[in-house]
């Protein structure tokens, strides 16, 4: 009933939603486009008559989030701000939320100016940041919570960006880029977004290389698995595991005699449920373990070497979950769909030669676990394979990816 529910909401319903909510059930770049276009025009109207113009002698970039802190956005792209050319930029930070944490501490000494926000009204914010007369300004946020897409309705700035936290088009026409790479958004499949593509050379996921992984010896005993088992690893948001990827998992814990789950602890009750959706599909409770949330980042990473592989999710792939795994040496398997959200660690397995763990569908999905479980001597040289290209592969490398990431902001300037 899901597509007659959407196709409803497209045509007739009056949508109260978010967009967001709708990616992970079907990777259908046609019709997010239409979700996302009522959406917008439903609850935003755009500042057309406005033009910014702007003569500053270093090129001003505003990043516009609420995730200023220990988020996935965060984590990724710090060193990114990190190493922006000073010389050439001057690097601003809107910040919509007063959380702070050791990550914000980090952004505040990155950024050149930051200003919290968040208790402006609208046209407070909007007067306040044209005030610093930026170039281009980034939305971080796109439709995820606590953004604040009518700021850029209402226009900030003469170019402005969506860029990493919203795997999706905006619909409207107050983001006039999106920023992407030639495998999450192909040329063919680029008709299907507002913005217009702004294409990173490899990936368009920023990555932190200074990212430690600690190194002290740990046992599967230490967190309470079985030694003996085949470990798929599932550190996914609860939100994007959705029923066909309860259907999807559960058949290779039916097929995999030796395999177990190891999912991250969600909260209580949807841990409830996810029992008993599983249990309904057949697979008890001795086949999935919990991983509890860790404090610091270096010791989530470094318990991914207990596990085989790491299962992603479909039609919502695992973005900054992901990669971490895979620079923690953790292969991951993928499904490969059709929009943007479903086609992220796709892009990082092209991008390392590692096409091999990219199914185009379910059942291929179920045959390459299997055999990565049938072979293990398979599995050992993905795991050596991805320790070299951690030292070497781009889409690791934080110095390369601001560079290429300046250049498509000086690329629309003139």
């Amino acid at each position: 009933y899901f597509e007659e529910w959407r196709d409803d909401l497209i045509k007739n319903a009056q949508f109260k939603g978010e967009p967001l909510s709708f990616i992970s059930l079907k990777d259908d770049p046609y019709r997010e486009l239409l979700l996302s276009k009522k959406f917008f025009h439903s609850n935003y109207k755009s500042n057309k008559k406005i033009v910014l113009k702007n003569q500053n002698k270093k090129i001003k970039i505003g990043y516009i989030s609420a995730d200023f802190r220990d988020h996935p956005v965060s984590l990724l792209l710090a060193r990114i701000i990190e190493l922006h050319d000073k010389s050439k930029f001057e690097i601003y930070a809107y910040s919509l939320t007063r959380r702070e944490d050791e990550m914000t501490i980090r952004l505040k000494k990155a950024f050149d100016k930051v200003i919290y926000i968040g208790d402006l009204i609208d046209n407070e914010a909007v007067n306040l940041i044209r005030k610093d007369n930026l170039n281009i300004a980034i939305d971080l946020m796109g439709y995820t919570k606590n953004a604040r897409p009518n700021l850029f309705a209402k226009r900030l700035a003469p170019k402005q960006i969506s860029f990493l936290g919203y795997p999706g088009t905006t619909g409207g026409d107050s983001i006039d880029y999106l920023i992407a790479d030639k495998y999450v958004i192909s040329k063919k499949l680029s008709k299907f977004y507002s913005e217009n593509i702004l294409y990173m050379p490899n990936t368009f996921l920023p990555f932190d290389n200074t990212t430690k992984i600690e190194e002290k010896e740990i046992s599967r005993k230490d967190y309470g698995l079985p030694e003996e088992k085949f470990i798929l690893a599932a550190f996914h948001r609860i939100e994007k595991i959705n029923p066909k990827v309860l259907d999807l998992w559960s058949k290779v814990l039916t097929k995999l005699d030796k395999a177990i789950l190891w999912i991250q602890e969600p909260f209580p009750f949807a841990k409830e449920n996810l029992f008993y959706e599983l249990n309904k599909r057949g697979i008890k409770e001795d086949k999935i373990y919990f991983a509890k949330k860790t404090k610091y980042l270096c010791d989530h990473l470094q318990r991914h070497k207990l596990a085989d592989v790491f299962v992603d999710t479909f039609f919502y792939s695992s973005h900054s979950t992901g990669i971490f795994a895979l620079w923690a040496g953790l292969p991951v398997v993928t499904i490969k769909g059709l929009n943007f959200a479903s086609r992220v660690v796709p892009s990082l397995l092209e991008n390392l030669s590692m096409s091999e763990l990219i199914a185009n569908d379910e059942k291929e999905y179920i045959s390459i676990i299997t055999k990565l479980y049938q072979k293990r001597e398979l599995l050992k040289n993905y795991r050596d394979k991805l320790l070299i290209q951690k030292e070497k592969n781009k889409i690791f490398n934080s110095e390369l990816f601001v560079k290429d990431l300046e250049k498509l902001y000086l690329s629309i300037m003139y």
